[in-house]
């Protein structure tokens, strides 16, 4: 159970689905293509729409020459003096005529297109020269007035009650670092307009198309690439049928010049339980080597994530938490990258299946104030005293798989030690689980969690262990570095088959985590386990668990959407040397013995613990915030005087003289 200080790296890149809206870069579609470049059809768009008459499915961009190369326009937000917000439109050189697509869904026969533009003045951008669904045109040749709003509004679409909506600006010569504004985006019904879930309005952050099926991406893909030292470019996208079982993938070619690339893609109707999963192929000797962080709406929910090159690897992330906003995945490529591509395939949102916002945060196995105490096998002497009546569960530490037979081992002095304390901890109401890893067994885990077969031997053999001892749940306690990527590539998908397993068996399943290596473990991992228990110790400074220190962790992981009834806060029954190395470490009991009065302070003899008075106050603010209860490293260290005794004191404190049960 040890800290270690944490580098966050971030990097990333983004993803798409099939049915849902895009705002994105395609070189060479022509002006009257329907297809949509990342369903599994391409011959149709999406047709999601939560609101009739409203724009629903994204906006992207198809820029073509009539004597140039292809290029691109970068989209971005804008905000004025005023604080209103419009879509910028930036355009690089060599391009007379500047498409833009839109699909929409649910319109009527009444229904127009309307919208405001602006031309900075002096811009080589003079006018429309048509607004088309599919072949139908809907506004011919349109003169804009440069430096001023202009509104436009189309004719009625007719028969057209979706499809895809393509915009031709015109530059009267070929256009270098000109740009132009959309604002107030809609398609009206005739009767009312509403621009209030479509990307380019005044809501542009919040205000991504909405989509009428729950937990599924449906909306708005763009790019905004950047470069950590070199000039902005971009990303061309196209459809690739190479995908991942064969079927369509998008396709990313990547200019030369960046190091990170960045997608967005817009969702909505998530549940809080949504998770992002999507499948990206990088071909070897790519200079693309990871995806720096993950993130919703500005809030990270996966860290850096190694890609393994030459194979198609799965990408999960969560928590979405919100029921709509945008996803920000960054792609990072080792050096200035020319030439480089990938693919992505599979997007999906992922929720509860019953659409609700409901998740399973509140169906933990456990109720009331939980006090976990760990029992490491170095210290079962003190089994037989201890204080049951203060415990709820009981964590034997460790137990881990042999890396060749993959059996499960343990260091307690025999079998039949293990299964004594076992029976007296049952005989007294206590819970007991088998905890593995500990923060010498990370190396195991690396030669094991890589494999998918390995991966479901262990998981099998856990659970047989844990039927076979007749223990009540599994405790995972694994700690390594973001570093290890051979651990954290998998742990997602090692923890969804434990858990699996365990539903299936009524086992519960729990985890210690510390914050310095948190951000390893996806949101929609975290919320797997019955019991999130933060160690909330080890941490550098004088005092290696100060009250606020643990509050800061506990509200980490709050932070990362691990519900306040499943949180437990850890605290320590030892201390170290008052400095910032976290040397010379002492149990409660030898401090104790060395100072009778050590009791009520939390620093003696020049080492830093927590006395009675903080652990007092760390159980109050449990309770006073809703948290699951408490969590010590290790019952072993307590002191025999019971008066002072700070098993004692948790007790009192959450349960009172009768104890929890």
């Amino acid at each position: 159970m040890t800290k270690r200080l944490f580098t966050k790296t971030m990097s990333v890149l983004l993803v798409l689905a099939m049915v849902m809206s895009v705002f994105m870069a395609f070189p060479t579609m022509a002006a009257s293509t329907t297809g949509y470049v990342l369903s599994q059809n391409m011959d149709m768009l999406p047709t999601i729409s939560s609101t009739t008459g409203n724009t629903s499915h994204g906006v992207w961009s198809s820029e073509y020459s009539s004597s140039m190369a292809t290029n691109h326009v970068t989209f971005s937000q804008y905000t004025n003096s005023s604080g209103a917000t419009s879509m910028k439109l930036s355009i690089a050189d060599g391009r007379y005529t500047i498409g833009v697509y839109c699909g929409f869904n649910g319109a009527t026969s009444s229904s127009k297109l309307t919208f405001k533009v602006w031309v900075p003045e002096g811009s080589t951008v003079t006018k429309i020269n048509s607004i088309e669904i599919g072949s139908t045109v809907i506004l011919g040749e349109t003169e804009l007035t440069a430096n001023a709003w202009n509104t436009i509004e189309t004719s009625s679409f007719g028969s057209r009650t979706s499809g895809a909506i393509s915009i031709e600006f015109y530059s009267d010569t070929a256009t270098s670092g000109q740009s132009l504004y959309i604002d107030d985006f809609q398609i009206s019904n005739g009767t009312s307009a509403d621009a209030t879930n479509y990307v380019i309005n005044e809501q542009f952050e919040s205000g991504i198309p909405t989509s009428s099926t729950p937990k599924t991406t449906t909306n708005g893909v763009w790019s905004s690439e950047y470069s950590s030292s070199l000039g902005i470019d971009h990303v061309t996208f196209s459809h690739s049928s190479s995908g991942y079982n064969g079927t369509n993938a998008l396709k990313a070619n990547v200019g030369n010049g960046r190091y990170t690339i960045d997608f967005y893609l817009g969702f909505q109707n998530a549940d809080t339980d949504s998770t992002l999963t999507f499948k990206t192929f990088v071909p070897s000797g790519s200079t693309i080597t990871s995806i720096n962080k993950i993130a919703v709406n500005g809030v990270e929910i996966m860290g850096e994530t190694a890609i393994t090159q030459g194979q198609w690897v799965e990408i999960e992330a969560g928590e979405l938490g919100d029921t709509d906003g945008y996803i920000h995945i960054e792609y990072y490529s080792a050096t200035a990258c020319s030439g480089q591509y990938f693919y992505i395939d599979d997007v999906r949102v992922t929720g509860t299946a019953s659409g609700s916002d409901a998740d399973d945060d509140d169906t933990s196995s456990v109720s009331g104030y939980v006090n976990v105490g760990y029992l490491p096998y170095y210290r079962t002497d003190c089994y037989e005293d201890l204080d049951y009546d203060a415990l709820t569960h009981l964590c034997l530490a460790f137990f881990n798989p042999d890396t060749s037979s993959l059996e499960i081992t343990h260091r307690f002095d025999s079998d039949s030690e293990v299964e004594d304390i076992i029976d007296l901890a049952h005989d007294n109401g206590v819970k007991v689980m088998a905890s593995y890893g500990g923060s010498s067994g990370k190396t195991i885990y690396t030669q094991i969690l890589p494999s998918s077969s390995k991966r479901s031997q262990l998981v099998e053999n856990m659970i047989e262990h844990a039927l076979d001892n007749d223990l009540d749940g599994i405790d995972i306690d694994i700690e390594a570095s973001t570093s290890y990527t051979d651990i954290w590539n998998y742990y997602s998908s090692f923890i969804s088959e434990l858990r699996e397993r365990c539903d299936e068996e009524g086992l519960i399943l729990t985890t210690a985590v510390a914050e310095w290596y948190g951000d390893a473990i996806s949101s929609s991992t975290l919320k797997k386990f019955d019991l999130v228990m933060v160690m909330a110790y080890d941490n550098s400074g004088a005092n290696h668990s100060t009250y606020d220190d643990s509050v800061d962790m506990c509200q980490y992981f709050v932070g990362r959407g691990v519900s306040k009834s499943k949180l437990v806060m850890g605290v320590p029954f030892y201390g170290y040397i008052a400095n910032t190395s976290m040397e010379g470490s002492a149990t409660y009991k030898s401090i104790l013995a060395a100072d009778p009065s050590a009791y009520n302070k939390d620093l003696s003899n020049g080492i830093a613990y927590n006395g009675i008075p903080t652990i007092q106050r760390k159980c109050q603010y449990v309770m006073n915030n809703d948290y699951a209860g408490i969590m010590i490293w290790e019952l072993g260290q307590d002191t025999d005087i019971q008066q002072y005794s700070l098993l004692r004191a948790i007790k009192l404190e959450l349960y009172g003289s009768e104890g929890a049960r």
